[in-house]
């Protein structure tokens, strides 16, 4: 039986990897300083250690933010599994497993978030060309954590809500949303973001699309899960009927289509808009952000708690 904290672990580590992912992304796309000179964006060493001075603003706290988050869902994760000892045994299993092979994969994550808040606290000259293999690791590790949120709730094929592909879908598009709207938060108010505004429009349109991915995600993960429902009359199909009953028109629905939907998606939508119309205000960045993230939040914990009623009606616990 589920409690409070893996909802939190699903949050937190998918929102970690996906501000992981976004910004690695961010920092491949940034030219080398040779690049720079040959674009015409620095007319020598002095403006591009200037540059990426400016940039260590908006990606030291990106890593720094990646990783609290990231390391705040493996504590949520280890504190479920009740003791640390038990935690570590994770790492330590002969046999290969889904949490196991999540174990690694969140550790791995971690050190690469770490290795990138290093290089970008240092100055431009340690930045090497060779460093590019960092932020393309992460770029992986990012999504494979994201995409092992989902698929570690899949893995429960006893709650058949949760027995399916699309869930691990729509917990990776939600946790590029998240990222992309860290991200574009971090950018605005970091006091820098006058000087990328170029490159600031294009992920305002960037969020636009990750936004509508998701909305497409949620709808087609409910749509799919109506159809199973409806093709036969087993117990498992009727404990999902349930299931669905209470996240699509249960009392707690609002939840999923008020928080999640509105609140998550059309409000973040309607101010990604707003900012590509006219110039943002400087907290309009972190309202799109926190409604990002409460709908992200509230998508995971509607998804879980209806999952969990028939197994709770079952028990005589709902």
């Amino acid at each position: 039986m589920l409690g409070d904290m893996p909802v939190w672990y699903l949050f937190l580590g998918g929102s970690g990897a996906g501000l992981l992912l976004v910004a690695s992304v961010m920092m491949l796309l940034v030219p080398l300083p040779e690049r720079m000179m040959a674009l015409g964006i620095a007319r020598g060493p002095e403006e591009v250690r200037a540059a990426h001075r400016s940039l260590s603003r908006v990606f030291v706290p990106a890593c720094a933010g990646s990783g609290a988050l990231l390391a705040m869902g493996v504590i949520c994760l280890a504190s479920d599994l009740g003791i640390t000892e038990r935690a570590l045994l994770l790492f330590l299993s002969p046999r290969p497993t889904l949490l196991t092979a999540g174990a690694w994969l969140l550790a791995t994550a971690l050190l690469a978030d770490a290795a990138l808040l290093f290089v970008w606290v240092r100055e431009p000259r340690f930045l090497p060309r060779s460093i590019r293999v960092i932020p393309a690791l992460s770029v992986c590790l990012g999504l494979g954590v994201a995409a092992y949120t989902g698929l570690l709730l899949q893995s429960l094929a006893a709650v058949p809500l949760w027995d399916v592909v699309a869930l691990p879908l729509l917990f990776v598009a939600s946790s590029l949303s998240c990222g992309v709207s860290l991200m574009l938060a971090i950018v605005r108010l970091s006091g820098v973001g006058w000087r990328f505004e170029a490159v600031a429009a294009q992920w305002e349109r960037v969020d636009i699309a990750v936004l509508l991915v998701e909305a497409v995600a949620g709808i087609g993960f409910a749509a799919i899960q109506v159809l199973r429902a409806q093709s036969g009359s087993t117990g498992t199909l009727q404990a999902l009927a349930l299931s669905l009953q209470t996240l699509l028109a249960g009392p707690d629905a609002w939840v999923f289509w008020g928080v999640f939907g509105g609140l998550g998606i059309a409000l973040p939508l309607a101010l990604a808009g707003i900012s590509l119309l006219a110039k943002p205000s400087p907290m309009m960045p972190f309202a799109q952000a926190s409604a990002t993230l409460i709908g992200a939040f509230a998508m995971r914990w509607s998804i879980v708690q209806a999952g969990m009623h028939p197994v709770l009606q079952s028990a005589g616990l709902s």
